[in-house]
């Protein structure tokens, strides 16, 4: 089927009048998706998002349950985020899974923010907006029960995990420590007493009450609104986690992450965008509008942070250790990469565990 033809079929699954015809144009391309904005004659504007059949290089097998599962926690996420503050996210949305034509139809929530010409008033005033947004989503109870991926039960979602979260929490702090051994083990240059402290100071101040409904892909490009205005978010990934912890993630992201990744195949086309210092200013609003003068909160984030940052260095190192994989080669770059951004990350912990103390 030719773009235009899946198209056709997905407006008239969503029961979108097209006898008058429509035009549509390439919006933007993800790995796993083709986005087209179509205007019908009416003036009315929809996205479609269309399934691609190979991601990174390799064909995609057809997995109905799991794609099920990922676009129905999207409608979950648009429900979630509409509550908290009505017109943030598409409120008319549809999805079919199909082996030849797997598509969404949702609203048009306007342009991206355009990142590469903030100032950094208007960066931060970006990032204020959206922890506040995202205060406010982390305080709601979930729809779903459970904890960590989406996944289908019946005719309904669960989180993959029934555990209690203090189980759940004591499992993941468990495997930390395990890695930290391993990285102690190695021949990587770090404060190893320092971090040891830093580590269990950040593992024994967690605290997993509940869950709070979250999301794991936050990049600009999934923004709508001008300057420093946020308006729209779109094509999230949700999850079921703890919301301080994904506070922290975001800030993460963005004061660390997004930089240090900008060299890679993923990120690339967007490093003459992307400017560090916006993203920066973008991660300290966050702070503020998450924590809203809580120092405590704040405390909190900071220490997640790090627990971050010890991630990402166990990810590298393992991969340095053994063969890397196409996929992963084109989602995070070659060896030398990785080996540049793993000094990079080393050189963060430990600025943080002198931070801590």
């Amino acid at each position: 089927m030719t773009a235009e033809e899946r198209i056709r079929a997905a407006l008239r699954f969503s029961d979108v009048p097209i006898e008058s015809g429509f035009r549509f144009r390439l919006l933007a391309e993800g790995a796993w998706h083709r986005a087209y904005r179509v205007t019908l004659f009416t003036g009315e504007s929809l996205v479609v998002r269309l399934k691609k059949k190979n991601v990174y290089g390799e064909q995609v097998p057809f997995d109905e349950k799991e794609w099920i599962a990922e676009y129905e926690s999207v409608a979950l996420f648009y429900r979630a985020a509409n509550r908290c503050r009505q017109g943030i996210c598409p409120t008319r949305y549809y999805y079919k899974v199909d082996p030849e034509n797997t598509f969404t139809v949702e609203s048009d929530l306007g342009e991206t923010v355009p990142i590469k010409h903030l100032c950094a008033e208007e960066a931060l005033d970006l990032g204020r907006d959206l922890g506040e947004f995202y205060r406010q989503l982390h305080r709601q109870k979930p729809e779903l029960e459970g904890w960590g991926e989406p996944i289908p039960k019946g005719n309904k979602l669960i989180g993959e995990d029934l555990r209690p979260p203090a189980l759940i929490l004591q499992e993941k702090n468990d495997d930390m420590l395990r890695n930290y051994g391993r990285l102690a083990a190695s021949d990587l240059p770090f404060d190893r007493p320092r971090t040891e402290r830093s580590l269990e100071r950040a593992l024994s101040s967690r605290r997993w009450d509940r869950a709070s409904l979250v999301n794991r892909d936050l990049t600009p490009e999934n923004w709508m609104g001008s300057g420093g205005r946020l308006t729209g978010i779109i094509d999230p990934v949700p999850r079921l986690d703890d919301g301080t912890r994904y506070a922290a993630f975001f800030y993460h992201c963005y004061s660390l992450l997004l930089p240090a990744y900008l060299d890679a195949p993923r990120y690339e086309r967007h490093a003459a965008h992307w400017k560090p210092d916006t993203l920066d200013a973008i991660a300290e609003g966050f702070l503020r509008g998450y924590a809203d003068g809580s120092e405590s909160l704040l405390h909190s984030i900071r220490l997640e942070h790090l627990l971050w940052v010890f991630d990402e260095i166990t990810a590298h190192w393992r991969i340095l250790q053994g063969d890397i994989t196409r996929r992963t080669r084109l989602r995070m770059g070659a060896p030398p990469i990785i080996q540049q951004r793993l000094v990079r990350f080393l050189a963060e912990l430990d600025r943080l565990t002198a931070d801590i103390g």
